[in-house]
């Protein structure tokens, strides 16, 4: 029996209490059910990397990066035990990449804001060429910030070209315009997520993204924050909210792609975000446990299992494929640009 032992640039304690941090956050989406992979196993990637070539590769959202990114500046951890715990949680969860020898896609969150893209890929940068002990300190409490010799270094690499805005992030905009549009009709819920996807077929396109957020959105389990002070007397309040919803229909569709058409490769991606809106959409959105019957019970799920089916049923009819067909395998092959 051969037995192979995989160093960590942190004490196993440290590493073992990290990862049972990020475990009890319920940060990391996987397409993978836990049978199969245990994402907050460092060892579990490196034994993938080590045996089969794989590499792993985590997707942030804005919150966690511009976590990190707050610390790479010098910033002290907040002393507010609601913004104290998200800064413990994004240093913890960088520690944990590196230890996993992950790679991480900073792309969304600097699009989100390209007027200080250069500034805040510079500083991830240096962040993520920072020894992990630093931050494994943080997250467990041994420290608030980083101390100033690690901050004062810059690892920009200045022939990196920051990403380009992503063709779904137009295509997004109008689908939550819409979803916005339908909030303010005077009908039921179940009338505006069927008035949705009757608009998606007749004079849009069809979105897995935007399909399960205005299935979350409209129905009895809606998560607060899904599309911010909509009711905003100043209606660029409310604008900024409708963009924030598409910010995160786009980190979907990005994941969901990337997913896609790494089947078949040597690369496995995963989404960490702790919004619970972001993440219930993710783990109905990519699966490889496809099947018509998984796609019914995420109607099920959001509404209830009358509502649930008929909301599954109309969806048939509109696309008219056999529900014999993956609704997931539908959604998740959604084109990325």
């Amino acid at each position: 029996m051969k037995l192979t032992l995989y160093p960590t640039p942190i004490p196993l304690k440290d590493l073992q209490s990290i990862q049972q941090m990020l475990a009890k956050d319920d940060l990391i989406s996987s397409a993978f059910p836990p049978a199969r992979i245990n994402v907050y196993d460092c060892f579990s990637f490196l034994q993938q990397k080590d045996l089969y070539g794989i590499d792993t590769y985590f997707i942030l959202d804005r919150n966690i990066f511009t976590r990190i990114v707050s610390l790479a500046r010098g910033e002290g951890v907040p002393q507010k035990k609601e913004a104290e715990n998200a800064y413990r949680i994004a240093a913890g969860a960088l520690a944990f990449f590196q230890c996993c020898n992950a790679l991480v896609e900073p792309c969304m969150p600097l699009l989100e804001e390209a007027s200080i893209a250069n500034e805040e890929l510079r500083l991830f940068r240096k962040a993520d060429n920072i020894a992990p002990q630093h931050f494994a300190d943080i997250a467990l409490g041994r420290s608030d910030r980083l101390e100033p010799q690690l901050t004062n270094k810059s690892e920009l690499d200045e022939n990196e070209k920051l990403p380009e805005l992503p063709m779904w992030w137009t295509i997004n905009y109008a689908l939550a315009l819409k979803l916005a549009m339908l909030e303010l009709e005077s009908v039921s819920q179940r009338t505006k997520l069927e008035r949705f996807f009757k608009w998606l077929h007749e004079d849009y396109v069809w979105s897995a993204s935007a399909v399960l957020f205005a299935a979350v959105y409209f129905s009895p389990k809606r998560k607060r924050g899904m599309l911010k002070r909509l009711r905003a007397k100043d209606r660029g309040i409310a604008l900024n909210g409708i963009k924030n919803a598409v910010w995160d229909m786009t980190l979907l569709t990005m994941w969901s792609g990337n997913c896609h058409f790494a089947r078949g490769t040597k690369k496995i991606w995963f989404l960490c975000s702790r919004d619970e809106a972001v993440k219930m959409i993710a783990r109905s959105l990519v699966s490889t446990e496809a099947s018509a019957e998984r796609g019914k019970q995420i109607f099920v799920n959001y509404w209830g299992q009358h509502d649930g089916d008929a909301l599954d049923k109309y969806y048939w009819q509109l696309t008219g494929l056999s529900p014999g067909v993956s609704i997931i395998g539908r959604w998740r092959a959604s084109p990325q640009s």
